[in-house]
């Protein structure tokens, strides 16, 4: 299986063929990606699309990363939050 790229951009996507999430939920920069999102005055729509599997998280023991990220990103006036179909289609 070949490895997603993910190029830690925000940016709006149009071939859903090629799509690129923002990064996985194990990456090293998670919590500064979201920083950096939260904190940015967009002149355009921005996506942070955060990609994994949820049985990553039971083999890993690693649940506190995305509960993290969850906390951090929750609540927010200025964020819509999606599902796949919502949010690229």
């Amino acid at each position: 299986m070949r490895a997603q790229h993910a190029p830690h951009s925000f940016a709006p996507q149009r071939d859903l063929l090629r799509f690129h999430p923002t990064c996985h939920h194990k990456d090293a920069q998670l919590m500064a990606l979201a920083k950096q999102f939260v904190e940015a005055e967009p002149k355009e729509p921005m996506l942070f699309y955060v990609w994994g599997h949820s049985y990553e998280f039971a083999g890993d023991d690693n649940w506190d990363i995305i509960e993290r990220f969850c906390a951090y990103m929750a609540d927010r006036d200025d964020v819509f939050y999606g599902t796949n179909t919502g949010v690229l289609l």
